[in-house]
């Protein structure tokens, strides 16, 4: 929870930002219509007023209009400014119609014209001595050189726009010149300087109440205290301004606050508030095509995944960001194709004028001659031979005139066709590249490439490239085996046979330019590979036996730095490769980087898997070997709490067993026989005392302790404990006979049992046992050793629990060591139900 709000107002505000995220692409177009009101008014206007310096005026307003979602019409409009300025010689028109023609070029991202513009209107600006426009030129320099990353400039030209600015009291143009330098001193991660201008700005904007423009300085300022790290205080800031924001309906900035705001989540470890948020941010910024914006967003949703270690959502949203910088790369395209149309349209309007002005030349030379011939008519005859001579020159005049203009319309009509020519290849180059996209989007989202299935990757990459780029061979080598030394080839299509091949070695040794040239991540491209520099070493040995005529060599990465190359290749002919073709052969490599992550991955959880069945499997044996030695309830809490606490218990039917003669027995048998005889009684008593719910606590030689009632209380335990016995003794008679029947010896066992109090819990810190105490164990005890071979003695206390269930024989007192005299029963059996 942050100081600043109350979480209440938090919570809601956040709603509030999600509800005009939702509802910006509507708004947007309510103020697209209000624009195209305003352009539409002046258009009007511009059409009804003659040449002035309020045309001046009005045709630079259309050109500002036009500056970030028309640059052809806006280039256009400046110019005819520009021009109309300099044939009125109005000088402050001027210096603004070239300042706004540079903002055109640098939203264009031509920083060489914005900066030539710039410079001109500084020229113009410093001739009438217009203090205002010399600062704004400074300072829209300064811009252009922060932008260009000269740092030094650009602080300069700034710094001379601010004292201008501040001679001439233009609080608007300070507040600017503010922006600029805190937004140079950021870039230079000078984030105190930067937030001292920063705050200047911030002042003069609440004094001019210009609330888009105060939103926009706390956006930067949030910025500046995320990138000290004081992510509270970024907060704050974000959230303030996309208050203001919200509240003014600036859908742009919104959009830019929320992604901060998610980015500073993300920072914070607050990983369920940044994925909400990013995931809001980049549906409104999908509607409104701010790729950017959207860009940030799923590169933001896909850090958080990666955080979680959730690969799969993760990768989805590594797909958008990387469709969102293609369509991003689009939106430069789309302004390069509109930069060369204006420049077209510029000079195609520009002829036009000019061909209009050689007509009203020729037509005032015409009017001109026939005034001549009615001068020379009124003279009559005698200036015939003069009037003569003038025709005849004028003739020739107008027929230079002619064929100079004839000349003019061909260059022209040439001109033409090649800016027509370029404009039919650009968008040529355009549909390839939206086709080449549709192309990359879906290998990236292919099932083989997502789930890391690596060789039916490598598969549908080759063919995918092959197919696209409409070559005939396609090979993926890669450069992981030890030693690095070599690459191997993971997969080579051959279109032409419509076969795979995973045939194939480069050894690094004699090809080491080749080698240095792709390790550095340096693409070569030879239309012929028998003449390149580099690749005609491979020319005798691979190249012409495989018939191959052109090349590209593409090389990939993964996190662990060079993993190999893709080879395209034409076959039969030599080929230039087009900038497209080299894009989408660089794409297709950043496919192959996220398929090999994918594979890597897979393997990863494939070790993991079999690393946890492993650990699963020793964990259960490990259960299993503390089952037998601890109860389960005991061994729970043992590793629960590292200790088990020993327990009263009200009501526990011990019971001893012994075999009889045991020496004179084990004297007539192996060491080995011995222990094997042991083991398998006792094996037989632990089975039959699991089934009646005991618990064995120990064997000592030849003597078998269990318990009922223990570690779980359980009522039943005599009954229990009794059948057990008695199915004990069962089981011996049978041994008995079945030794005797082989003419084995065979042991015999006494049994005996007693019920009362006891205590249990486990002994020792290092060798665990469970074992129980008290004056019943002495007593059970004395039951088993009072007791006789094959039979089931009990005490008085057994005795009074169980009668009700079995046929009883009362033994009477008899003497037991340290007891003295013990009442003592003979268990005969179940009784029958009737």
């Amino acid at each position: 929870m942050f100081p600043f709000y109350p979480q209440k107002t938090h919570v809601f505000f956040i709603a509030c930002v999600a509800v005009a995220l939702a509802s910006i692409f509507i708004r947007g177009q309510g103020l697209a219509q209000k624009k195209n009101n305003k352009i539409d008014s002046l258009l009007s206007l511009s059409a009804k007023l003659k040449d002035s310096p309020q045309k001046v005026e009005v045709l630079r307003n259309l050109a500002w209009e036009y500056r970030n979602n028309n640059f052809k019409e806006g280039l256009f409009l400046s110019k005819q400014a520009i021009d109309l300025a300099i044939a009125l010689q109005y000088g402050e028109g001027l210096a603004k119609s070239y300042n706004t023609q540079g903002v055109i070029y640098r939203n264009i991202g031509d920083y060489d014209k914005a900066l030539e513009c710039f410079f001109k209107a500084l020229k113009v600006a410093e001739n009438i001595k217009n203090i205002e426009q010399i600062a704004y030129s400074n300072n829209n320099l300064g811009d252009i050189y922060k932008n260009k990353k000269d740092y030094k400039k650009a602080i300069n030209y700034i710094q001379k726009a601010i004292l201008l600015f501040e001679q001439i009291k233009d609080k608007r143009g300070l507040a600017y010149g503010y922006i600029r330098l805190g937004d140079t001193y950021n870039s230079q991660k000078m984030y105190n300087k930067a937030l001292e201008y920063y705050e200047k700005c911030l002042s003069i904007r609440l004094e001019l109440n210009e609330k888009d423009g105060y939103a926009s300085i706390l956006n930067r300022i949030g910025v500046n205290y995320q990138n000290r790290k004081d992510y509270v205080r970024a907060l704050e800031y974000f959230y303030k301004s996309a208050k203001i924001d919200s509240a003014i309906n600036n859908q742009k900035g919104i959009s830019a606050n929320v992604t901060e705001i998610a980015r500073t989540y993300l920072l914070m470890g607050q990983y369920d508030k940044a994925l909400d948020i990013a995931k809001k941010s980049l549906e409104a910024s999908q509607k409104i095509k701010n790729f950017e914006q959207a860009r940030t967003s799923a590169e933001i949703i896909c850090q958080v995944y990666l955080k979680r270690q959730n690969y799969k959502e993760a990768f989805e949203y590594q797909v958008i960001h990387e469709i969102m910088e293609d369509s991003l790369s689009l939106e430069n395209l789309d302004k390069q194709a509109a930069k060369l149309e204006a420049d077209y349209e510029l000079e195609k309007r520009q002829s036009q004028l000019d061909i209009l002005e050689r007509d009203k030349i020729i037509k005032k030379q015409t009017e001109r001659v026939q005034s001549i011939i009615l001068g020379v008519s009124i003279l009559g005859f005698t200036a015939f031979s003069v009037l003569a001579i003038f025709l005849y020159r004028s003739y020739r005049k107008q027929k230079v005139t002619n064929i100079h203009l004839k000349q003019i319309q061909e260059e022209l009509r040439l001109a033409t066709e090649i800016l027509e020519q370029d404009k039919r290849q650009i968008m040529r180059q355009k549909e390839i590249l939206e086709q080449n996209r549709e192309v990359l989007i879906k290998l990236t989202r292919n099932n083989a490439v997502q789930s890391g299935n690596w060789h039916i990757a490598l598969q549908i990459i080759a063919k995918t490239t092959a197919e696209t780029l409409d070559v005939q061979q396609v090979g993926i080598w890669l450069y992981e085996n030890k030693p690095k030394e070599h690459l191997d080839c993971a997969n080579i299509y051959d279109r032409e046979k419509r076969t795979h091949s995973e045939e194939g070695r480069l050894d690094i040794e004699g090809f080491e330019e080749y080698f240095h040239q792709i390790k550095k991540g340096e693409i070569i491209v030879a239309e012929n590979v028998a003449t390149h520099p580099i690749l005609q070493i491979l020319n005798k040995t691979y190249y012409e036996p495989n018939n191959i005529k052109s090349s590209l060599v593409i090389p990939f990465f993964s996190k662990s730095g060079f993993a190999g190359v893709v080879t395209i290749e034409a076959k039969h002919q030599t080929k230039a490769w087009a900038e497209e073709e080299i894009f989408f052969a660089k794409s297709i490599s950043d496919v192959l980087t996220i398929a090999h992550k994918a594979y890597h991955r897979k393997l990863a959880e494939e070790q993991i898997l079999i690393q946890n069945e492993i650990i699963q499997e020793e964990h259960e044996k490990s259960e299993r070997l503390l089952l037998n030695i601890l109860p389960e309830e005991t061994a729970k809490e043992l590793k629960a709490t590292g200790k088990a606490t020993p327990k009263s218990y009200e009501k526990v039917t011990v019971m001893f067993t012994d075999f009889k003669g045991f020496t004179q027995v084990v004297e007539k048998l192996t060491p080995q026989e011995v222990i094997q005889e042991l083991e398998y009684c006792f094996n037989k008593f632990d089975e039959i005392i699991e089934k009646y719910n005991l618990e064995r606590i120990k064997t000592i030689g030849d003597s078998y302790m269990a318990a009922g009632g223990v570690p779980v209380p359980d009522d039943d335990n005599p009954i229990n404990a009794v059948k057990a016995g008695l199915e004990i003794q069962e089981f011996m008679e049978c041994y008995k006979e079945e030794r005797i029947s082989l003419g084995l010896p065979y042991f015999e066992a006494r049994l005996g049992m007693h019920t009362g109090e006891v205590i249990a819990g486990v002994v020792g810190q290092k060798k665990f046992a469970f074992d129980i105490w008290g004056d019943t164990v002495n007593l059970a005890s004395r039951m088993e050793s009072s007791g006789e071979v094959g039979k089931v003695n009990i005490s008085e206390a057994t005795y009074r629990y169980v009668k009700d269930y079995f046929e009883v024989e009362y033994r009477g007192k008899i003497k037991a060591k340290n007891k003295g005299e013990v009442n003592m029963y003979f268990v005969k059996g179940e009784k029958t139900l009737t």
